[in-house]
């Protein structure tokens, strides 16, 4: 199937789980689109500059640049202290009383 679902596996899932797979397919077939919509459009400019002005073609590096650099892990200490302030700033809540219906 389209989605990725075994059929075999449909009549053991419930509703919910078909909706997050048929979801993830049509987000999946979106970003497919969106890929070959994009190398379509690329192509089509270089074609349009090498045919029209071969001297201005860009160099693949300049077009087709690396990934950036990955970002810096935080290190956990960090993590921790920066829960805890926000723990410390955050008002107390008790997450019974939530849970309890008002009274009025």
């Amino acid at each position: 199937m389209a989605s990725g679902l075994d059929p075999a596996a449909f009549w053991e899932i419930t509703p919910r789980e078909v909706m997050v797979i048929l979801d993830g397919a049509d987000a999946r077939m979106e970003r497919d689109l969106r890929l070959a919509q994009g190398m379509a459009y690329s192509t089509a400019v270089l074609v349009g500059i090498a045919f029209n002005n071969p001297k201005a073609f860009p160099k693949f590096d300049k077009v087709f640049r690396d990934k950036p650099a990955a970002k810096a892990v935080q290190e956990p200490d960090a993590i921790f202290a920066a829960m805890s302030a926000w723990a410390e700033a955050a008002p107390l809540i008790d997450p019974v009383t939530l849970m309890q219906p008002e009274t009025s």
